[in-house]
């Protein structure tokens, strides 16, 4: 029954803010176009707020499509999920998705522990709070929330607490990674996570990507007219300042740029400098030439062959797909 939600903080000692500060002022000391933004700063409390107001405008397609796919294909992907299972989802995001598939799973009668990850504490008991209303009284689903960041989670795992809290050891555990958010990394990356997922014959991945090839209605989507997903990058900036404890970064002195790259099929974001800029960081000085840019966020647009490929890269099978047709979003479970 779903009552009180336990939210357990997994966050490894020193490998917080000041981690991530860290990873911060490396990227900025990058050489040239090498320049970036770790993408994790788009995602404090104030990011996933500004993230949920994209994903209701009607230009935003990937919510729709990937809640239509979820809803209409909700039946045979439980059925795909053995009872005991364990779920865990890497950021918890919105409910309404991972709620489809969790009520499917209620109906088929499966005892399911649901274990929710985020690296944002008030938005992880948001979405629990928001799951728990959303399933109502279920005696076959149980939640509980993670606090802690992807490789939190998997360092996680692999301690004898981990497995001792999630219960792993004798259970089949499926990760769930929705959003298309595996496309937001480099893809050697993506394939380093993957494989370290799947390092057991208990483990799996349930992950969505976006498969649309359409320029027009990605362009669209990624930097809309009334300047939400501009709004959301900015506050990558903000975050940087505050997590600098100066203000390094003068909104003024940056415009953004957001650009379909089709040769790569990825939709990418910059900060761009209009003038030459001295930045201070610790004492340190890092010029920004005019025109230079600094990388926020990629998001990649995978078809079938593009997740074939990083099955084969990454050493799992692709066990199963399902495909919404309109926009080409994929839904893959993938096993050993």
């Amino acid at each position: 029954m779903l009552t009180e939600v336990k939210i357990h903080d997994i966050r490894r000692p020193g490998c917080d803010l000041a981690d991530l500060r860290a990873k911060l002022i490396e990227d900025l000391r990058r050489p040239g176009s090498e320049k970036q933004i770790p993408s994790l700063l788009l995602w404090d409390e104030k990011g996933q707020e500004l993230f949920a107001d994209i994903t209701t405008a009607p230009e935003y397609y990937a919510y729709r499509a990937e809640l239509s796919l979820l809803s209409q294909r909700a039946e045979g992907i439980a059925e795909s999920v053995k009872p005991g299972t364990v779920i865990l989802e890497l950021g918890a995001g919105n409910c309404k998705k991972t709620g489809v598939l969790l009520q499917a799973l209620h109906r088929q009668r499966k005892p399911i522990s649901y274990f929710a990850l985020d690296v944002a504490s008030d938005s992880l008991i948001q979405s629990l709070a928001q799951m728990s209303r959303f399933l109502g009284k279920s005696k076959y689903i149980s939640c509980q929330g993670l606090l802690g960041s992807y490789e939190d989670c998997l360092t996680f795992l692999n301690e004898e607490e981990g497995q001792k809290l999630l219960c792993i050891r004798n259970r089949h555990l499926l990760f769930l990674w929705l959003g298309n958010s595996i496309t937001n990394m480099p893809w050697e990356d993506s394939v380093d996570i993957v494989r370290r997922m799947l390092w057991s014959s208990n483990s799996a991945l349930l992950v969505s990507v976006d498969g649309n090839q359409n320029p027009q209605s990605i362009q669209m989507a990624y930097d809309m007219p009334d300047g939400k997903n501009r709004r959301f990058l900015r506050n990558g900036l903000t975050h940087a300042n505050l997590l600098l404890d100066e203000g390094v970064f003068n909104a003024g002195d940056w415009d953004l740029e957001a650009k379909w790259y089709a040769e790569d099929k990825e939709h990418r974001a910059y900060h761009v400098a209009k003038r030459e800029i001295s930045l201070t960081v610790d004492g340190n000085i890092v010029q920004i030439a005019k025109g230079e840019k600094i990388h926020a966020i990629t998001s990649a647009k995978w078809t079938t062959e593009e997740v074939e490929r990083l099955c084969e890269a990454a050493g799992v099978e692709l066990e199963h797909s399902w495909i919404e047709p309109v926009y080409n979003f994929g839904c893959y479970l993938l096993g050993n």
